[in-house]
């Protein structure tokens, strides 16, 4: 087994780890904005009166779901991909093609964990809050951003070290698996 195979199971191993988890994370939070949103709703046509604070929550939730989901979705192969060229070009261009897209994603997700995380850290140690009456504290939401991006990067380096030893052991002759 090649260095570069034992590279990727590593990366497999411990991207699948972090996938179960965060997806496991986003089932909970989408549970929990789904009683919120229903009893705000029951509150504010029974009893007239609504939750201050529900529809901010549920929208830093979504924000969550979102970006926390990003990776897992990537490994699912589920992104919206453009695979009416892709598809007609020989096997080893596609090859090629694939790992110039991922470098180009894995830089994009550098940028955005490296600039999350200084967003993040910025509304920590300025304990920077919302500005309606909840006030809440922005930095878990913001954090989420760094998080789900790091753990994309991962994928990618991932995806990238399997395209090149698939491009390298095989010449082209299998399809890779996006």
């Amino acid at each position: 087994m090649s260095k570069l195979t034992r590279v990727s199971r590593g990366f497999e191993t411990v991207t699948s780890g972090l996938s179960k988890f965060l997806i496991g994370v986003c089932a909970v939070t989408l549970f929990a904005m789904m009683v919120i949103i229903c009893i705000d709703v029951c509150l504010r046509y029974v009893f007239h009166s609504a939750l201050i604070w529900s529809v901010e929550v549920s929208e830093y939730m979504l924000v969550a779901l979102s970006v926390l989901g990003i990776a897992y979705i990537q490994a699912q192969g589920k992104h919206i991909k453009v695979e009416f060229v892709f598809d007609h070009l020989p096997p080893r261009t596609q090859m090629v093609t694939a790992i110039f897209t991922t470098i180009i994603a894995l830089a994009l997700f550098i940028l955005f964990t490296i600039s999350g995380w200084r967003i993040a850290w910025e509304a920590w140690t300025l304990n920077v809050r919302s500005w309606s009456i909840f006030k809440m504290p922005q930095f878990p939401v913001r954090v989420t951003v760094p998080i789900g991006s790091l753990v994309m990067c991962l994928y990618l380096l991932n995806e990238l070290v399997r395209n090149i030893v698939a491009l390298t052991k095989e010449r082209g002759k299998s399809a890779i698996k996006s």
